[in-house]
């Protein structure tokens, strides 16, 4: 089986199609990838080793002339895709949503190849939304809970395999860190949140010198990282705080962690909860119908995070809250507890079950 993956935006529209084509991989099909021209998420795919395809395609901005280019490219991108499509011959098209998305899906849809959508969110997105009553499958996450067409599947967000298999004593040695050292691991995501940026930057260098035992790893965006080098030289000369643009080897990190301070995109959140990590959850308000609020309510369990609206962060606000759990292992302990093993098949083992179904029944 050949399938051609589309995504693209952040790495949270990447990172799902990755884990599938790394399962699909070991059972001998065949990945293309399809991307958006200059995405810097594309590195992710290619240090993968896939075959990468791109075209031009932009985001809807809310003025007159950002949605006149959008529409502009995307019409442009169509007939890319059509080429593309008829070029490569992939038995299934599987698509992550997105802008991204919408030109080689649409296109696939016309030429009645095989389609399958997967919708992280909650809510689901506008490309989901336009399109997911003509795709073959449309797979959701488990905390979905309104009712579901018929091609619509329950199957969660597959992530890597890493994440299940890698046990937490591994990753503390790779990181080197000790039995006793307590590691916070805090994220705003791929391109980074000046609002988790601000907060930790004002926050970590306090709690690190009140407690030796604590290392800390922030990850702060490819926009954001050398400004805040730039700005913060006494911060970074604290041996245990480790800055970085991205976490590539999120298994690792994530598995070795204590706690985790987070935005609530759907991937990250399913990352979490495979590796089962108690967190401290902040909502973008940055994104389409509010749609991270909704993830932080029903894609952990509950118990399993404390949630902090945006508005309501401040160096002190996460400074008590941070500072309270790096002081209270049976508080972690107990949100640890809330994730509870429910014995279900893995998303991506599931994922692939469903796209074998779907090519049986095309053939």
């Amino acid at each position: 089986m050949k399938i051609l993956f589309c995504g693209g935006g952040t790495a949270g529209h990447i990172n799902p199609s990755l884990a599938l084509a790394e399962e699909l991989k070991r059972k001998g099909e065949v990945a293309v990838f399809l991307s958006r021209e200059g995405g810097s998420e594309n590195s992710l795919i290619e240090e993968e080793g896939y075959k990468l395809l791109t075209y031009r395609v932009a985001g809807l901005k809310k003025t007159p002339s950002g949605i006149i280019r959008a529409l502009y490219l995307a019409v442009r991108a169509e007939s890319s895709a059509k080429k593309i499509l008829k070029a490569e011959k992939p038995d299934i098209v599987f698509c992550t949503g997105g802008y991204v998305s919408y030109p080689v899906l649409k296109q696939a849809i016309k030429l009645k190849i095989p389609t399958a959508l997967h919708e992280s969110n909650i809510k689901k997105g506008l490309v989901t939304r336009l399109l997911s009553r003509k795709c073959d499958l449309v797979m959701l996450p488990l905390g979905y809970t309104e009712k579901l067409s018929s091609n619509e599947r329950l199957v969660g967000t597959p992530v890597k395999r890493r994440f299940s298999v890698l046990s937490r004593a591994q990753a503390r040695r790779t990181l080197s860190l000790s039995d006793s050292d307590i590691l916070v691991l805090s994220l705003g995501g791929s391109l980074g949140a000046k609002a988790i940026n601000d907060a930790v930057i004002n926050t970590a260098g306090k709690l690190i010198d009140k407690n030796h035992r604590l290392r800390w790893v922030h990850s702060a965006g490819n926009r954001y990282f050398e400004e805040i080098k730039a700005q913060n030289p006494e911060l970074l000369r604290k041996k245990n705080f480790k800055i970085l643009p991205y976490i590539k080897d999120m298994p690792t990190y994530l598995c070795a962690a204590d706690l985790v301070i987070s935005r609530c995109g759907a991937v990250t959140l399913s990352e979490i909860l495979e590796a089962k990590i108690p967190a401290v959850l902040i909502p973008s308000p940055n994104v389409a119908d509010d749609h991270q609020r909704e993830n932080a309510s029903k894609l952990l369990p509950k118990g399993a995070a404390i949630v902090i609206d945006e508005s309501e962060l401040s160096a002190e606000n996460l400074y008590a809250v941070v500072g309270e759990l790096i002081q209270k292992p049976d508080k972690r302990d107990g949100m640890k507890r809330a994730y509870k093993l429910e014995g279900q098949e893995a998303p991506r083992e599931k994922i692939c079950s469903l796209l074998y179904g779907l090519l049986e029944r095309n053939r």
